[in-house]
């Protein structure tokens, strides 16, 4: 499980979106990700049918959001060179294959989360080129940047960047928000080396920032 994934759907629903390693002991690991559901509050739980799979290293540290027409949307982390995402209709029962969201990024943790007040998306991810012959993740994990959706995940505005060292990777971002309208976003960061390996030590930090800031504003 990644940083703030747990959602509460409109109907009540409490879903967690997982990943399960299905390479096999001694092998490679190989990533599959969906979801585990509850419907009384998290006293039981439920686990999804159907999950999502990717070439390479597979589909992980997957995120939830509910949709407007009550559909989820999940995002997940790929070594293909963007962003994918799923649907299901049911609630996180069933999971659609899996489509480039068309948002490039290396291999790193994309944050989904349902602005309050107004349905649309909001992405947290490392808006920085693909490359395959970087040190490791097929790319910096910088900047760390936003953009929004105001239909559903079809299109997406410009990134708005929080961090832009390039020096540091910036990763694993969560959400959360005030009742005063701002988003408060952790994550971590550590310095990289001359070769690109990221060092020890790994810093936990908090971006405090107003929710129109997000729109351009």
């Amino acid at each position: 499980m990644c940083s703030s994934t747990l959602r509460r759907l409109s109907s009540g629903r409490i879903v967690l979106p997982v990943n399960w390693d299905s390479g096999g002991e001694g092998g490679s690991d190989h990533w599959q990700a969906g979801t585990y559901f509850s419907d009384d509050g998290g006293a039981t739980w439920q686990c999804c049918t159907t999950w999502v799979d990717l070439p390479r290293r597979g589909a992980m540290e997957p995120h939830v959001a509910e949709l407007r027409d009550g559909r989820l949307l999940m995002v997940m982390r790929t070594q293909l060179g963007a962003i994918y995402r799923a649907h299901s209709s049911d609630g996180g029962q069933t999971w659609s294959e899996a489509e480039s969201l068309g948002i490039e990024a290396p291999e790193s943790c994309p944050e989904l989360v349902s602005l309050p007040g107004t349905g649309d998306l909001l992405l947290i991810w490392n808006a920085s080129r693909y490359d395959p012959n970087w040190y490791s993740h097929f790319g910096k994990r910088t900047p760390l940047s936003a953009c929004v959706s105001r239909d559903d995940g079809r299109t997406w505005s410009r990134p708005r960047h929080i961090e832009t060292d390039e020096n540091w990777a910036f990763s694993n971002p969560g959400v959360c928000f005030t009742s005063q309208g701002t988003a408060v976003i952790n994550y971590w960061s550590c310095q990289y080396q001359p070769s690109g390996a990221m060092s020890i030590p790994i810093h936990l930090k908090a971006a405090i920032i107003s929710i129109p800031w997000f729109y351009g504003h």
